[in-house]
């Protein structure tokens, strides 16, 4: 389809191997850049050079040496800038240097959230926890992602505690305060071709109670009424005009009480947790890596006709400060037609950590199913057999 195409990816982590051997199975040969040489990218890829996040200059001679058609990445903020930066100097299909560095600081995010009245949680910056003027509120770096850093407080003691520790993930002097929003959490997967905005896909999370706030299951599609989806549908509208989102895929996330939606935060890409690898595509068609390829080589989103499933990605949690015995074998679970993929990440003799962040989880696994009920049944039938078969010491 785009044969002789040549797409720099900036990264080449596990959350970029999919997008990696979906340019391949176009046709489109890979340039993979990472700052670290033993990334997987190296084995997947076409080409591969090792390349600081900030080194511009080295990021400029591999373009010129491999005569890049387009930039791309999938499940990661930290390399926006630097591709923004890239585009315009090339003249390459992508979002403003602006957007990206709006997009890659929360605080000036809310910003732009409140001047196009989008609804979101009241914020501010604050380097101690006297800067924090009530309780319960979130604490969290204003420049990462996958709920590093991010903290429920309820009181002043707390808040100190999870301060100190939320400084360590990020490179700002300050961090963003909020207060609660109620409700469900859900993301909306979105496409952006200029003027042209597709919602693909609303995903249901599941997440870990309170102090830490992590992603541990998400059902594609969400649970949510004909009026809910009007709403989000207009909000994703605002977003992509108000933030300028173009030739790139969006990630929103937002929480819904009494049919009020408040948005979390937004970001121009791929969402990761398998969810636009995977979750899209088996719950409605719409492979978002391909749309997203085809419009970082500048073509308009061609999107084919939807034939509804239900899709699931879930993560293991074993037992916090024990230290495994034993693991099962997974090839009980062959059988199960609904199963597309699954992992366990922690290791024999290892002593099980708390999960303080998406790092932390202890594996995965991937379903399709024709009806949400199947989907649960499935669901609980892999982590009863998995949990029910371990040991600890």
């Amino acid at each position: 389809m785009f044969s002789g195409k040549k797409l720099l990816i900036f990264g080449g982590g596990f959350l970029q191997q999919s997008l990696i051997q979906r340019c391949k199975k176009l046709g489109v040969t890979t340039v993979v850049i990472d700052p670290f040489d033993g990334a997987p990218g190296k084995e997947t890829a076409d080409h591969f050079k090792v390349v600081g996040g900030q080194d511009f200059e080295g990021t400029f001679e591999v373009i010129e040496k491999y005569g890049i058609d387009g930039i791309i990445t999938s499940a990661t903020d930290k390399p926006l800038v630097m591709m923004a930066r890239i585009a315009e100097e090339f003249k390459l299909p992508f979002f403003p240097v602006k957007t990206a560095a709006i997009c890659t600081d929360k605080f000036r995010m809310k910003e732009v959230f409140q001047a196009h009245g989008i609804p979101c949680a009241d914020g501010h910056l604050i380097e101690t926890s006297k800067d924090i003027t009530s309780y319960p509120a979130i604490i969290k770096p204003i420049d990462n992602s996958g709920s590093r850093g991010v903290y429920f407080c309820s009181n002043e003691a707390e808040a100190e505690t999870f301060i100190e520790e939320a400084f360590k993930h990020t490179k700002s002097p300050h961090l963003l305060v909020e207060s609660i929003i109620e409700g469900k959490e859900y993301s909306v997967e979105s496409l952006h071709f200029e003027d042209e905005v597709e919602i693909v896909q609303i995903t249901e999370k599941i997440t870990t109670e309170f102090p830490t706030n992590v992603e541990i299951g998400h059902i594609a599609p969400a649970e949510i009424t004909a009026l809910e989806r009007e709403a989000i549908v207009e909000i994703i509208r605002t977003i992509h005009n108000a933030f300028e989102f173009r030739y790139c895929a969006a990630h929103t996330e937002l929480k819904i009480k009494d049919g009020n939606i408040t948005v979390i935060e937004t970001s121009p890409r791929l969402g990761g947790d398998f969810i636009s690898s995977d979750l899209a595509p088996l719950s409605t068609e719409i492979n978002m890596e391909d749309q997203l390829i085809a419009m970082a080589l500048g073509s308009k989103l061609d999107l084919p006709s939807v034939q509804p499933q239900y899709s699931g990605a879930f993560f293991f949690q074993f037992e916090a400060g024990k230290r495994i015995k034993n693991l099962p074998t997974l090839e009980p679970l062959d059988a199960m037609q609904s199963l597309k993929k699954i992992a366990i990440s922690v290791r024999l003799d290892e002593t099980i950590g708390t999960i303080q962040s998406s790092l932390d989880r202890h594996g995965y696994f991937v379903l399709q199913t024709s009806s949400r009920e199947g989907l649960i049944e499935d669901r609980d039938r892999i982590f009863d057999y998995v949990y029910s078969n371990t040991e600890y010491r």
